[in-house]
Protein backbone atom coordinates (compact mmCIF):
# COMPACT_ATOMS: atom_id res chain seq x y z
CA UNK A 1 0.00 0.00 0.00
CA UNK A 2 1.46 3.52 -1.02
CA UNK A 3 0.79 5.88 1.67
CA UNK A 4 1.44 9.53 2.50
CA UNK A 5 0.68 11.69 4.98
CA UNK A 6 -0.33 15.50 4.82
CA UNK A 7 -1.29 18.07 7.26
CA UNK A 8 -4.70 18.93 7.53
CA UNK A 9 -4.96 22.62 8.56
CA UNK A 10 -7.88 23.60 11.06
CA UNK A 11 -9.26 27.20 10.87
CA UNK A 12 -9.22 28.05 14.28
CA UNK A 13 -5.85 30.36 14.86
CA UNK A 14 -5.02 28.39 17.93
CA UNK A 15 -5.17 24.72 15.88
CA UNK A 16 -2.37 23.02 15.12
CA UNK A 17 -2.09 20.71 11.70
CA UNK A 18 -2.78 17.08 12.07
CA UNK A 19 -1.31 14.65 10.01
CA UNK A 20 -4.06 12.53 7.78
CA UNK A 21 -2.99 9.15 6.09
CA UNK A 22 -3.22 9.34 2.22
CA UNK A 23 -3.41 6.12 0.24
CA UNK A 24 -1.70 6.86 -3.13
CA UNK A 25 -3.24 3.40 -5.19
CA UNK A 26 -6.43 3.74 -4.15
CA UNK A 27 -6.68 7.90 -5.19
CA UNK A 28 -4.93 7.46 -8.27
CA UNK A 29 -7.82 4.57 -8.86
CA UNK A 30 -10.68 7.09 -7.54
CA UNK A 31 -8.85 9.69 -9.74
CA UNK A 32 -8.63 7.64 -13.17
CA UNK A 33 -12.52 5.95 -12.91
CA UNK A 34 -15.35 6.93 -15.39
CA UNK A 35 -17.63 10.11 -13.86
CA UNK A 36 -20.99 10.71 -14.49
CA UNK A 37 -23.35 13.95 -13.99
CA UNK A 38 -26.39 14.05 -11.53
CA UNK A 39 -29.57 14.87 -13.04
CA UNK A 40 -30.99 18.39 -11.50
CA UNK A 41 -34.65 18.71 -9.46
CA UNK A 42 -34.37 14.98 -7.81
CA UNK A 43 -35.87 14.20 -5.00
CA UNK A 44 -33.86 12.76 -2.06
CA UNK A 45 -34.85 9.54 -2.63
CA UNK A 46 -34.76 9.72 -6.18
CA UNK A 47 -31.18 10.96 -6.12
CA UNK A 48 -30.21 7.93 -3.49
CA UNK A 49 -31.55 5.44 -5.85
CA UNK A 50 -29.61 7.16 -9.00
CA UNK A 51 -26.45 6.81 -6.82
CA UNK A 52 -26.83 3.49 -5.93
CA UNK A 53 -27.81 2.35 -9.41
CA UNK A 54 -24.60 3.64 -11.09
CA UNK A 55 -22.44 2.47 -8.92
CA UNK A 56 -24.12 -1.41 -9.32
CA UNK A 57 -23.04 -0.86 -13.52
Amino acid sequence: MNTNYMALMTSTANAKPMPIRINQDRMQTALTADTFAVPQGLSREQLRRFIIDSGKK
